[in-house]
């Protein structure tokens, strides 16, 4: 391809004019979405079932909010035609924390917690 069918973005990369590959876009999306939850999700397991969903919804909402620092500071246009980029993935990631948090049971969250506290303090 000559030259000028290339456009250069930050760090030197040359990519297409047209734009990454559907493919490269969905696998980065997968990437940025999943390896959060899924590093949230491998704490979680270790956790009584009481503090399972209020750990992955404290983890991926600072994911959306690390994903969206990131994006800001990368100037990411918010709503780019065509492409998933990383405020797409901010907003996933933010959804599958407001869906956590839909579920968790507060009252066995806290009654676990005084318990262990209690317990701890007991010995």
């Amino acid at each position: 391809m000559p030259h000028s069918q290339f456009r250069k973005p930050g760090r030197g990369r040359r990519v297409p004019a047209g734009g990454p590959s559907p493919h490269r876009q969905v696998r980065e999306t997968l990437i940025r979405v999943g390896l959060p939850l899924l590093v949230a999700l491998l704490v979680a397991v270790w956790l009584p079932s009481p503090l399972f969903l209020p750990v992955m919804e404290v983890f991926s909402f600072y994911a959306a909010m690390g994903m969206a620092l990131s994006a800001f500071w990368r100037r990411e246009e918010v709503a780019e035609a065509g492409r998933f980029n990383r405020w797409d993935s901010a907003m996933i990631l933010m959804a599958a924390s407001m869906t956590f948090a839909l579920f968790v049971d507060e009252a066995a969250a806290l009654a676990f917690i005084e318990k262990s506290i209690d317990d701890s303090l007991a010995h």
